[in-house]
């Protein structure tokens, strides 16, 4: 869970830091404000990397009371399957909450005890 801040550069660094501790990582989640769209994202090349992220859609949730764009993300590691993502419509912020649904691999449902 992480929020970025507004700023290029300072993001940049964020997105550098998050990069290094999800790098050495197979099962990985990454949500949360990104304060920035896909495409900036995508921009960042290490931190894309370490993640090893499937492509994904953008689902605006900003401004909660008229979503125009998509600055909070759910990003998950190539391993992950996800599915029925969007925002619920619960105006608890200026952000609209973020849903989605994810599937595990076995071993991971085995080890937390789902299997």
């Amino acid at each position: 869970m992480t929020h970025l801040a507004l700023g290029a550069r300072i993001q940049r660094k964020q997105l550098d830091y998050l990069g290094e501790l999800i790098a050495p990582l197979k099962h990985v989640i990454v949500m949360g404000d990104l304060n920035c769209t896909l495409a900036q994202l995508r921009q960042h090349k290490d931190f894309c990397e370490a993640l090893d992220s499937r492509p994904s859609k953008a689902i605006n949730s900003y401004p909660a009371w008229q979503p125009s764009r998509g600055l909070d993300h759910i990003l998950v590691s190539s391993t992950l399957r996800l599915s029925h993502p969007g925002t619920l419509s619960h105006l608890f912020s200026d952000h609209l909450p973020m849903a989605v649904e994810v599937h595990l691999p076995e071993p991971c449902r085995k080890a937390i005890g789902l299997a």
